[in-house]
């Protein structure tokens, strides 16, 4: 039987970019991010 294994999810402004880059807060696709229910998407 295969088993998911759990995994805390990473805010989208903690992801971190190659040279020390970070998204910015603003960001519309960080906005979006934030709307969906990714608990409901994922499982």
């Amino acid at each position: 039987m295969y088993r998911k294994a759990e995994s805390v999810p990473r805010e989208p402004f903690d992801f971190e970019l190659p040279f020390e880059g970070r998204l910015s807060k603003d960001n519309r696709w960080v906005k979006m991010a934030e709307l969906i229910l990714w608990s409901e998407f994922c499982c």
